[in-house]
C-alpha cells in the first residue's frame, strides 16, 4: 500500500476524489507505514468531490454502539437521523457496494448507511482486483433503475 501511496495520491486527485477512512486502522493489522499512507491520501484527497470509503478494522455494530454512547455521554435530548449520522461521521451515503470474495452478503458492513445502496458482488478477492473488475462495476451500475425507495414508473 505505500509504495503506491504517491500514484494513489496523484490518481484520486486527478479524477476528483476523496477517500475516507471508517473503522481502526489504530489496532488493525495496519503497520505504521500503511497507516501513515493511508491517513496522508485521506489528507491529500479531503476537498475532492466524489467519494471512496475504505473500511478497515470496521465493525458497523461497533460504530453504531460507539455513536449511542456518545449520543448518552453528550446527553443528547433530540435524537433524528442527523444527530445520528454525525455520530456516526456519515459524509454521504454510498450509491453502490462492490463486495469482493464471492460473498453475497452485507456482512456487518455500514448497516446504517446501506439502506438505499445498490450491491455488486464479484468472485475475485480484493488484492486480484484491477480497473476491469471495476469498470465492469460501474457498467452494470449505470443500466440500473434506481427507484431510491419509490415506486418504478
Amino acid at each position: 500500500m505505500y509504495e503506491k501511496s504517491d500514484i494513489l495520491k496523484t490518481k484520486f486527485n486527478k479524477h476528483n476524489i476523496k477517500m475516507i477512512i471508517r473503522g481502526d486502522i489504530y489496532h488493525s493489522k495496519f503497520d505504521i507505514k500503511a497507516r501513515n499512507a493511508l491517513l496522508n491520501l485521506q489528507r491529500a484527497t479531503k476537498d475532492n468531490k466524489f467519494t471512496v470509503v475504505f473500511c478497515a478494522g470496521y465493525s458497523g455494530r461497533d460504530e453504531i454502539i460507539s455513536a449511542c454512547n456518545r449520543l448518552v455521554e453528550n446527553n443528547e435530548k433530540n435524537i433524528n437521523e442527523d444527530t445520528i449520522n454525525k455520530y456516526l461521521n456519515v459524509t454521504s451515503y454510498p450509491d453502490i457496494l462492490f463486495r469482493s470474495g464471492g460473498e453475497q452478503r452485507v456482512s456487518d458492513f455500514l448497516p446504517w448507511d446501506l439502506y438505499y445502496s445498490e450491491l455488486y458482488f464479484c468472485k475475485k478477492l480484493l488484492p486480484d482486483i484491477n480497473i476491469k473488475d471495476v469498470l465492469i462495476c460501474i457498467k452494470e451500475y449505470s443500466k440500473r433503475n434506481r427507484r431510491i425507495g419509490g415506486l418504478n414508473k
